[in-house]
């Protein structure tokens, strides 16, 4: 089940970032200024296995359990927040695989110096 997350879900999806993540010191910061709408949870049996935190049109973070990887639910919870919110940026970590993924699911890169990929629904026109 996907569902938006929950205020009170704080100790446990800040216990599943800190098994994926080294540093929380802007976890508390993008927790609190979250878009609650498209930060999404995804549960199984009952139990978080992923979670996605948006702030603005900024995809902040987005993480699977390590013993749910490779199984598809980051594309699966993704593309939820992408049906809420399709119009996002990120940064993503300095890992190859990772920039592939994000391409897989739409993403380009933007700009090479700030490695700022988006991903839009529409597209400009040049005049």
């Amino acid at each position: 089940m996907i569902r938006p997350l929950l205020d009170t879900e704080y100790v446990i999806i800040k216990q599943l970032f800190l098994s994926l993540f080294y540093s929380t010191d802007e976890f508390r910061r993008v927790w609190d200024s979250r878009f609650k709408e498209a930060s999404l949870g995804i549960f199984q049996g009952g139990g978080l296995i992923g979670f996605a935190l948006v702030r603005g049109h900024k995809l902040e973070y987005i993480c699977i359990d390590e013993h749910h990887q490779n199984n598809g639910w980051g594309s699966v919870l993704l593309q939820s927040v992408l049906s809420i919110c399709p119009n996002l940026y990120l940064i993503p970590v300095e890992n190859p695989a990772v920039c592939r993924w994000y391409e897989k699911q739409g993403f380009h890169l933007e700009n090479s110096e700030a490695r700022r990929y988006v991903r839009h629904t529409h597209h400009l026109r040049h005049v």
